[in-house]
């Protein structure tokens, strides 16, 4: 999901979501307190004016602070071009030749495609909220993404998935072992309820973060 300036644009639901952050929320390798990692921060507080449940469902993409430039500066040029070829009326009103008018379209061309290679090298840092133990704080960590996908989303999957800081497959043994280090105190009668476990699941990040749930809400785990 795309984001606009406000922690409000982002739904807190039970689904594991990508958002990727409006190019002013940046980030530099080891700033701590860069735009990015602050409105991340914010996010997984509050959507708007209220708390956030579903803490463990969402991770931010941020732009890199050096690379927003190079992208701003690749944008600033095609804008040029295209207030000149953007258009046949545009070009027949400048009273250029053959010649001159189809420079000037593929140099329009060539601008459009340098923008959309900057985005996709200038939006590269994975935040991940992060917690190791139930009585630990939260946390934000960087991750870098890896190159060789054209789309944001399907590079950042790869780096969660590759990371485990994503699972599409969470076997009943791996549960098992969830309930027993981080959610003993909800175990104790011996069942749980899917639907309260997902809840679980959903709402802290000191748990694996898993795309979705079976929603067999009706069954137990025992």
């Amino acid at each position: 999901q795309v984001c606009g300036e406000d922690t409000g644009d982002i739904p807190d639901d039970q689904a594991a979501r990508l958002i990727i952050l409006y190019p002013r929320w940046r980030h530099a390798r080891g700033d701590e307190e860069s735009e990015a990692m602050r409105f991340a921060r914010r996010a997984l507080e509050t959507r708007g004016n209220v708390q956030r449940v579903n803490r463990n469902m969402i991770v931010f993409l941020a732009p890199d602070t050096r690379r927003m430039e190079e992208l701003e500066d690749a944008t600033r040029d095609f804008l040029a071009w295209q207030s000149i070829a953007g258009s046949e009326n545009r070009l027949a009103e400048l009273g250029l030749s053959d010649q001159q008018k189809n420079q000037a379209r593929s140099r329009l061309r060539v601008a459009d495609q340098t923008v959309s290679l900057r985005i996709t090298d200038t939006y590269q840092w994975l935040l991940v909220p992060a917690q190791p133990r139930p009585d630990r704080p939260v946390t934000i960590v960087a991750y870098r993404t890896d190159g060789g996908r054209d789309r944001l989303a399907e590079r950042a999957s790869d780096k969660l998935r590759q990371s485990d800081l994503l699972r599409t497959v969470h076997g009943a043994r791996m549960i098992r072992l969830d309930l027993d280090k981080h959610l003993a105190r909800f175990w104790q009668q011996g069942f749980i309820g899917v639907g309260q476990l997902w809840e679980y699941y959903c709402r802290h990040p000191y748990l694996p973060r898993d795309r979705k749930s079976t929603r067999l809400n009706s069954s137990h785990i025992t």
